[in-house]
């Protein structure tokens, strides 16, 4: 379903939120660089017409189909140049066992030449049976793709983007009868010229076999060693690639993960309209999920970590000059519940928790993360400071920080924490926030999923 932008007459004119994402058809004659010019011409324009709430804000350009499945290109170039490396490793495999062959066949293309075949005949013969196994390899390779490829989609994550498109199609097809063609020919053209060059009187006089001598044995060398040069830098590359891995599973994450369950609430109807009314929702709901067996403690939060998601917020602190255009101080932001520092793991480096007691009728208070309190007291104990959401003079009420907590990793594991703000839901009164994440922690690893709570 999809319903019209209608923004209000106060939305119209805030010119200071910049959360929508544009979709836009180029047309044939205009390309991406013409189209990133333009959208800057008018974002300096934009700058120069609205300065307090446009300074520093510019537009990015990228196509769809990059900011869809961009991310996953540095992973796949990766593979492809490994593939690369194991291909034309196997390919001087093969071909120095066909100049081992080679040895034993001398004979026989001896008596072909006497029969009147000619260089070139022997040489296309001995090509079409080296792509002809390659292809045979070829062959066997898209059986094994089909089904790994089905194994991945199958054992893959759901969340993710486009995973049931990938599979075998004519294009893979097509790539793979040409890398079969080029492989046969990479390794069957040198033991085809190797073996059409001597003389064909010394070659039937010379028995069955012939020990490999002169430039054949020069020949297999600089197979053996280009292979074994092409299996080190393969792997190197696994090692860094291994280690890379090991790093960011010991990475610090800021909470613990075992034995942690998470659900998705959303509480909707008429029922939950009110701020008030959602608050009791979550809190009866969170009392009832730590009465079931095996809870340890339960919490919400409205963007869960290690999942790409996270709102910001611009703020201003009490006691600082105003910032300039532009240069307002941003942090991320989260709304949880009362115990979600518990139920993470979250340690609290000083001050407190939230509490069902800090409703709409007492102080305003908010929880910030080591990282914010390095960045903007560095020097000083940041408890009782005050801050507020957007500029100075904006008519937000001012939030005081009662507790520091650990940074953790929000958006990926490689990713750095960076200043972030967490508000109680109970004074938090932006309705579109109340769709959360439910947290349980768990006393041991259950048999069966927790059973839905249903209001």
């Amino acid at each position: 379903m999809w319903v019209p932008a209608a923004f209000t007459p106060s939305e119209r004119v805030n010119h200071g939120s910049h959360y929508l994402r544009v979709v836009a058809e180029l047309k044939p004659e205009i390309n991406l660089p013409q189209a990133r010019a333009q959208m800057d011409g008018i974002a300096r324009h934009l700058t120069e017409q609205y300065p307090d709430t446009n300074t520093g804000v510019g537009v990015t350009l990228v196509p769809l189909s990059e900011q869809i499945v961009g991310n996953v290109r540095p992973a796949l170039l990766t593979l492809m140049g490994a593939f690369g490396l194991t291909l034309l490793m196997v390919c001087a495999n093969v071909g120095n066992l066909l100049l081992a062959r080679g040895s034993v066949r001398r004979r026989e293309m001896g008596i072909r030449v006497a029969l009147g075949a000619n260089r070139a005949r022997i040489l296309r013969q001995l090509l079409t049976e080296s792509v002809l196994l390659a292809l045979l390899g070829g062959a066997v390779g898209v059986v094994l793709a089909y089904w790994g490829v089905k194994s991945l989609a199958w054992v893959g994550p759901p969340d993710l983007l486009r995973i049931n498109e990938i599979g075998v199609n004519g294009r893979v097809l097509l790539f793979t009868l040409g890398i079969s063609v080029l492989a046969g020919i990479g390794f069957g053209i040198a033991p085809a010229l190797e073996a059409t060059r001597h003389d064909v009187e010394k070659s039937l006089k010379s028995g069955l076999r012939e020990s490999p001598v002169g430039s054949r044995i020069n020949l297999r060398n600089v197979l053996i060693v280009a292979e074994m040069a092409m299996g080190v830098v393969v792997l190197v590359g696994a090692g860094l690639l291994l280690r890379s891995f090991v790093r960011l599973a010991q990475a610090p994450l800021g909470f613990q993960t075992q034995n942690l369950q998470t659900f998705r609430v959303i509480p909707r109807g008429e029922k939950y309209s009110q701020p008030e009314r959602r608050i009791t929702f979550y809190k009866e709901a969170i009392e009832k999920i730590e009465a079931l067996p095996g809870v340890k403690s339960a919490s919400a939060v409205t963007f869960l970590p290690l999942t790409q998601v996270r709102g910001s917020k611009g703020f201003s602190i009490e006691g600082r000059a105003p910032f300039s255009p532009g240069q307002i101080p941003m942090a991320d932001y989260d709304v949880v519940t009362p115990g979600y520092f518990q139920t993470m793991r979250i340690p609290l480096i000083e001050g407190r928790d939230f509490s069902w007691d800090d409703h709409s009728q007492t102080r305003r208070v908010i929880v910030i993360n080591e990282s914010m309190a390095r960045t903007f007291w560095p020097h000083e104990d940041p408890l009782n400071k005050r801050i507020k959401e957007g500029q100075l003079d904006d008519p937000a009420p001012w939030l005081t920080v009662v507790g520091v907590a650990g940074d953790i990793r929000q958006f990926n594991v490689s990713t750095e924490p960076r200043p972030a703000m967490y508000f109680p839901v109970t004074q938090f009164k932006d309705a579109r926030v109340f769709c959360a994440t439910g947290l349980c922690a768990l006393r041991e690893i259950p048999r069966r999923w927790l059973p839905p709570y249903a209001a």
